[in-house]
């Protein structure tokens, strides 16, 4: 039987190598079965490791990976207008979804932003300021015109997801009117005024 120091360097490294090649292909719901309770079972004996401990561990580990992974994506088509695409959630919605086969308008705050998505052909940016009603019917003329003059290859307007949001964070008596409104205005009333106007 091998000393516990090279069971141990010997642990790490199929470790390394595991997380290797899980990040290598694509995460699915057989590779929870298939590949890594097996895996965890045979590394943890193998270290000399197993207990009760390690059918916890397995279970929680099989629960977590499994509610985890939702398969593949289903075939997209059509474009989604995004808000908020600066940074954060917006950014990184954008993003997946144009990973995963849409079209998507990044609406950003800023157009410094737009160098989060270049070389990525269907991402289109635009400036939005979702307090200023005028910019947001701007950035709705500019989705529509690209929509009517893909030929097609959009196939219209699927969805609008709004990310844009600031949060001011401090005691509600400490944080002066201005600041306060500005919070709603952005985090609230501008998801009416920006549906509104897609809706049109």
């Amino acid at each position: 039987m091998q000393d516990p120091v090279t069971q141990k360097a010997i642990g790490v490294a199929m470790i390394v190598v595991y997380y290797g090649y899980a990040k290598a292909m694509e995460a699915a719901r057989w590779r929870v079965v298939a590949l890594e309770v097996p895996f965890w079972i045979g590394f943890f004996v193998f270290c000399g490791l197993e207990s009760t401990g390690l059918k916890i561990f397995v279970t929680i580990n099989l629960l977590w990976r499994y509610c985890r992974s939702t398969g593949p994506d289903e075939p997209v088509e059509g474009a989604v207008f995004v808000t908020g695409c600066d940074s954060g959630m917006g950014l990184t919605t954008a993003l997946h979804l144009s990973k995963i086969g849409y079209h998507v308008f990044a609406g950003c705050y800023s157009d410094q932003s737009f160098a989060h998505y270049e070389g990525v052909d269907n991402i289109t940016p635009l400036v939005i300021d979702v307090k200023d009603e005028k910019s947001v019917n701007k950035a709705v003329d500019i989705v529509q015109r690209a929509i009517d003059s893909s030929d097609g290859q959009i196939s219209g307007l699927y969805g609008v997801l709004q990310c844009a949001g600031i949060s001011y964070v401090a005691p509600f008596e400490y944080i002066p009117m201005n600041m306060f409104k500005d919070q709603v205005e952005v985090c609230m009333i501008q998801i009416c005024t920006v549906s509104i106007n897609h809706d049109h």
